[in-house]
């Protein structure tokens, strides 16, 4: 179970064992469209998990013939214009999910202006990436995203953390020099009293990390499921290939990333990393026994709501059993 303290407040918050990966339910939990024909397959739910919002910008990320964002969508509801969106696919017998969404959705100030996020009641934590080209483009976007927090805090009816998303594959960034900035990052964010975490990829070395955690900025680390499919490896996945071919980006989520994300994290415990760890790839819940031993504090699921729906309850379960 992760507790966090929220210094605006001054109290620690339960925030839970079981969290849905950005994304999975779209930018405050209303879902996609797919989850209209899946509640009706037994197993599907999300009750007894906590909220990570889809991956908020400081710019709009609306327009694919810019490289900005891959995924179009309706303003005024965010869900996908297209049925069948073909920067992403499934290959449901190999329980693979491929996408090149590429952070797709509108400012986070314009999310904000909706008042959906403030109208959630249980903890939740905000996603955001900086996607400017330079670093000081970069920091300023993290200083207009504290701007309208900082502004609009009291406004929100559930308290919340934040999340710096270093991972995504699709936003023609490299993760390097994105992880190089984060001390940077979560300086800026510090004034708003929030607990803070970092979501890196299994790519991500863990000296840096390390050295990351020991600023003392930083509340917790979230290790994601999705990792780049390199251009030489893009043979292998030939659902992905017309991704790959149309975005020049492709990432995939499957299960046999999760021995490579547990192994991260015992690794980060071993060198004395203590921060509480959130580790996704999880996909069946013989897995959340596994997230135990190897340190982690919580677990989140993702991919899996898409390829073995009827699967989530059962992981949502034992993980609360095995984490409480």
């Amino acid at each position: 179970m992760m507790k966090l303290f929220h210094k605006f407040y001054e109290k620690y918050v339960d925030f839970g064992s079981v969290f849905v990966a950005s994304g999975t339910r779209n930018t405050h939990g209303q879902g996609w469209r797919h989850h209209r024909a899946y509640k009706y397959i037994p197993g599907f739910t999300f009750s007894g998990t906590t909220l990570i919002t889809k991956t908020f910008t400081a710019t709009e990320r609306m327009d694919s013939e810019n490289a900005k964002g891959n995924l179009k969508l309706n303003r005024e509801t965010l869900m996908p214009i297209h049925f069948f969106p073909d920067c992403v696919k499934s290959n449901f017998w190999k329980e693979e999910t491929y996408n090149s969404v590429g952070l797709s959705g509108l400012a986070f100030k314009e999310i904000f202006n909706k008042g959906e996020l403030q109208k959630l009641k249980k903890p939740f934590i905000i996603s955001f990436m900086a996607v400017g080209k330079t670093p000081e483009e970069r920091f300023k976007e993290y200083r207009d995203f504290v701007k309208v927090i900082w502004g609009n805090i009291w406004k929100f009816g559930a308290l919340f953390a934040i999340e710096i998303n270093v991972s995504c594959p699709n936003t023609c960034h490299n993760p390097d020099a994105l992880t190089k900035e984060v001390i940077r990052y979560l300086s800026i964010l510090k004034r708003l009293g929030v607990p803070l975490g970092i979501k890196f990829n299994v790519l991500a070395s863990h000296e840096t990390v390390k050295a990351i955690m020991d600023s003392g900025f930083c509340d917790f680390i979230d290790i994601p499921n999705t990792l780049p499919i390199a251009l030489e490896n893009i043979w292998k996945y030939p659902k992905a290939v017309s991704i790959y071919n149309k975005y020049a980006t492709c990432g995939l989520s499957s299960p046999a990333q999760f021995l490579k994300a547990a192994l991260w994290v015992k690794r980060a415990r071993e060198i004395g990393i203590r921060e509480q760890i959130i580790l996704g790839s999880i996909y069946c819940k013989e897995c959340a026994e596994v997230a135990k031993d190897v340190g982690a504090d919580a677990i989140s699921v993702g991919a899996v709501s898409i390829v073995r729906p009827y699967r989530l309850s059962g992981i949502i379960k034992k993980s609360n059993i095995v984490f409480n």
